[in-house]
């Protein structure tokens, strides 16, 4: 069986894709072909210009993912990254499973129901989680926002079962770190969100 994981990194993330880097080796290892969807350094008035834009480019990778003959293909997220992959998902017509880590969405949001499972990874303590959600009160008239939340320090608050919520504790991490507590903590809970992805 052919598998393939694309990763979606967050803002400000100069090479690569970031911290999701750490999840490439043990993917290779779990059985996955490992793909980065990348679209460049974002800032936060990147972020409300261009996500809907960008979010058609990666719904576009995930579709040719399946036309390439994989036979799973599976979306991890970090930070807004999930806001893109949500709003992707209302473009494809079907993927077997979403991650996201610290997203950047309202509690209740879920993707399209053509996305088969969603593991929400989320932490109490995230300082940049809690910092967007205050932003998304910007009036729509001065900025063209984005509707980010705090389902990355609540987790899902909403009734959708394909949806499981895991919390990551960040020790001795502040408040702005604990937005990337998965990387800090990667022997622990890298091999943990792989786990739930299979």
């Amino acid at each position: 069986m052919k598998k393939l994981a694309i990763l979606v990194h967050g803002l400000n993330t100069r090479i690569g894709v970031g911290k999701l880097e750490v999840f490439r080796a043990p993917l290779q290892l779990a059985g996955f072909d490992v793909e980065d969807f990348r679209y460049g350094f974002f800032s936060i008035l990147d972020a409300f210009r261009k996500d809907n834009i960008v979010s058609r480019s990666l719904a576009a990778r995930i579709i040719e993912g399946y036309l390439a003959g994989y036979d799973e293909v599976h979306v991890i997220g970090h930070s807004n990254g999930c806001a893109l992959m949500e709003k992707a998902s209302t473009y494809i017509r079907t993927c077997h499973s979403y991650t996201y880590l610290a997203p950047a969405l309202r509690g209740g949001d879920a993707p399209e129901r053509v996305v088969r499972r969603v593991n929400v990874w989320f932490n109490k303590q995230d300082g940049l989680v809690k910092l967007a959600a205050f932003l998304r009160h910007i009036p729509e008239v001065l900025l063209n926002r984005v509707d980010w939340g705090t389902q990355g320090v609540t987790g899902y608050t909403g009734h959708d079962p394909r949806i499981k919520n895991f919390e990551v504790i960040g020790h001795g991490l502040n408040k702005f770190q604990q937005h990337s507590a998965f990387y800090f903590n990667k022997n622990v809970y890298v091999p943990r969100i792989i786990e739930a992805i299979k």
